[in-house]
């Protein structure tokens, strides 16, 4: 697994666990296999006593798309996404946009609204939680939702995403 192989694949912190499908193959199934990993001890109430939270960095400048890759990230249950190369406003607003649901009946943070497909089965028993309660209690962009905790990383690497950097850290979300 991503663990036992070479170092430049995963970086790990006191809470957090960087996962690197940039700079290595973007294999999900391994993907799969790392986070299954970080979540196999659970509590008595059968929730999951993570030690740390997986980050994973996809493959796909700002400028590609990525919609898809983000999807599958989540799904498998990772905590946040890592954007390399985002050089505008535009971009920033479509990685928070690649976290969040599509706006739920009486949610409380509809905007900007998600583009994900509520379908989050994996994730939800991944983490030990009834559907319902990952979408109002883990499912969203922390600090846009103070309740979520989703994490959107957005990587600056251009003279461009320098020249726009005021604007991209305004979007609601990073």
């Amino acid at each position: 697994d991503f663990l036992n192989e070479d170092v430049s694949g995963v970086i790990s912190g006191r809470d957090w666990q960087f996962i690197d499908l940039e700079h290595n193959p973007l294999d999900l199934t391994k993907l799969d296999q790392t986070i299954g990993d970080l979540t196999k001890n659970r509590r008595p109430d059968g929730t999951v006593d993570m030690k740390m939270a997986p980050l994973v960095r996809i493959p796909m400048d700002g400028d590609e798309s990525f919609k898809w890759v983000v999807k599958q990230v989540l799904e498998i249950g990772a905590m946040g996404v890592v954007f390399p190369r985002v050089e505008t406003k535009a971009q920033a607003e479509l990685a928070v946009r690649t976290h969040r649901f599509k706006p739920q009946k009486g949610g409380k943070y509809l905007n900007p609204p998600g583009l994900r497909h509520v379908t989050p089965t994996k994730a939800a028993r991944r983490w030990g939680l009834s559907i319902d309660d990952y979408i109002d209690h883990y499912a969203d962009v922390w600090p846009l939702n103070p309740d979520g905790e989703l994490f959107t990383m957005i990587m600056i690497e251009s003279a461009e995403g320098m020249n726009n950097i005021n604007e991209i850290l305004d979007v609601p979300g990073i």
